[in-house]
């Protein structure tokens, strides 16, 4: 009898690179500066959050990959936790 073995031998399919992210909009809340950031480089979308202008952004959302079907648009995908 012979056995079978299923191999994925396909790369991961895997982004490498550090984001260049750019502020795309921003508008104020109670807890400071909202902003909807996309790579430069790769296009994927995040949103951010700065409570202090002397203060880095911190992501409020997880990484959504970009593509050119989805740009314009923007979803909310919060991290669990906040």
């Amino acid at each position: 009898m012979t056995t079978l073995e299923a191999h994925d031998d396909r790369p991961l399919l895997t982004r490498s690179h550090e984001h260049a992210w750019v502020t795309e909009s921003s508008h104020r809340t109670s807890e400071g500066l909202v902003r909807y950031v996309r790579c430069g480089r790769c296009g994927d979308r995040r949103v951010d959050i700065q409570v202090h202008p002397q203060l880095p952004p911190e992501p409020l959302s997880t990484v959504r990959p970009g593509s050119r079907e989805q740009r314009g648009t923007m979803r909310f995908f919060p991290l669990s936790g906040r």
